[in-house]
């Protein structure tokens, strides 16, 4: 069944991104040239939506406001001859069939989406939501199951022992003829004894990954592997030491700290946030042979290379702009030779590498990056205000 209406839930006090959100809904906020609430219902409509329920809140008519019909100002751009603006204005009214429900206290997301109940009806309804958040209204093995009805999926049918985020990548050899390389994939995504999720790796996850281990060597013999997931393992802090308080270092708990020289290299920009269990998984690498690196992110701010063990360790920094990060902000590559299989090069490339550092690209890497909110305002408001001041003046020279 075609899914035909999405709820929109809108009605936060938009605490995160103060003072910009104090007299201005957080959903209004520009990203370029449009409100963050826009890219969400074009993307909505582009997927079939056709009937949208915003849900919102005291002080938010301006959402509301943003997706109707402005006679006036119409008015004026079609005076102005200036057709493609006021083509796209009347665009955004005409959408989709876009409706609104208050929710009257501010009881939480599932409140917000029950005050859509009237409009859904018993009728399948997409949730949608204008940040990262892991907040799905469908299981992993859902997504994971719609993921792998295309082709090029790599991820699907993973050992049910191991859950759907949990899997192997095989590479092939150039003539395609056998494996030669492999690419584990471990779902950090679990839940601790301290009852939060996304912090650890369950022990049943190392042990398939152990016993198909044992199968592929049985075929191929030791195969040199990169073992990539989300939280960093616990032997992480073992590339750090404690410093004395300087520029270079971090502060954890009353603490300064550094990367050690003698085991890493690299950017420290925050204290790693390791998996919160120790269910043995670098043991378990040891164990398996083979294993080159161990690769995580989590971390926005730290970028380094280090060794434990003859096993490398990797962090690598946030690539997102909807998140806080820094210059380190890209991607890491890494250079695998079948002629030298238990070798490998790897290397990041940020931001700034692809597009230098020029006026503009600063800029629009202030004006894109989350954690840059208050400068990006900053300037703006700056910019209205000179701007102001400028109008200002020229009207008062023009009255003398």
């Amino acid at each position: 069944m075609k899914i035909k209406k999405a709820v929109i839930p809108a009605a936060g006090l938009g605490t995160r991104v103060l003072p910009a959100s104090k007299s201005m809904p957080k959903e209004m906020l520009p990203i370029v040239d449009k409100p963050a609430i826009q890219y969400i219902v074009e993307e909505a409509v582009h997927s079939g939506i056709e009937d949208i329920l915003i849900i919102t809140s005291r002080g938010k008519t301006t959402v509301e406001d943003h997706f109707d019909r402005n006679p006036e100002l119409e008015a004026r751009l079609l005076a102005s001859k200036k057709q493609e603006v006021y083509d796209e204005m009347v665009a955004i009214s005409q959408m989709a069939n876009i409706q609104y429900v208050r929710q009257k206290e501010t009881k939480g997301l599932g409140h917000a989406v029950l005050c859509a109940k009237a409009f859904v009806g018993n009728e399948p309804f997409a949730v949608l939501y204008g940040n990262h958040d892991d907040m799905n209204c469908i299981e992993k093995s859902e997504q994971s199951e719609i993921y792998g009805n295309y082709s090029s999926c790599v991820g699907s049918g993973a050992d049910v022992g191991a859950g759907c985020g949990t899997y192997d990548i095989p590479i092939m050899s150039s003539d395609g003829t056998q494996r030669a390389f492999t690419v584990w994939m471990l779902d950090s995504a679990g839940k601790g004894s301290d009852g939060n999720w996304y912090t650890t790796i369950s022990r049943n996850k190392i042990d398939w990954m152990l016993r198909k281990n044992e199968k592929i060597k049985k075929a191929f013999g030791v195969l040199p592997s990169f073992v990539f997931q989300h939280v960093p393992i616990p032997e992480t802090v073992q590339l750090i030491r404690e410093c004395e308080k300087s520029n270079d270092c971090i502060e954890h708990d009353g603490r300064f700290y550094e990367l050690d020289p003698q085991k890493a290299h690299g950017t420290l920009g925050e204290y790693p946030d390791v998996c919160s269990e120790n269910v043995g998984e670098f043991e378990a690498l040891k164990e398996m042979g083979g294993v080159l690196a161990a690769v995580a992110g989590h971390d926005h701010l730290n970028c380094f290379e280090g060794k434990v063990d003859n096993i490398d360790i990797i962090q690598t920094a946030c690539a997102s702009f909807r998140c806080y990060g820094n210059k380190m902000r890209g991607v890491r590559i890494f250079e695998l030779d079948e002629a030298k299989p238990f070798e490998y090069k790897t290397r990041t490339v940020t931001y700034f590498d692809l597009f230098k550092k020029t006026p503009i690209s600063i800029m629009r890497y202030i004006n894109d990056a989350d954690d840059k909110e208050k400068l990006k305002y900053g300037i703006w408001a700056g910019t209205a205000a000179t701007a102001a001041v400028g109008a200002l003046m020229i009207a008062l020279g023009k009255r003398k």
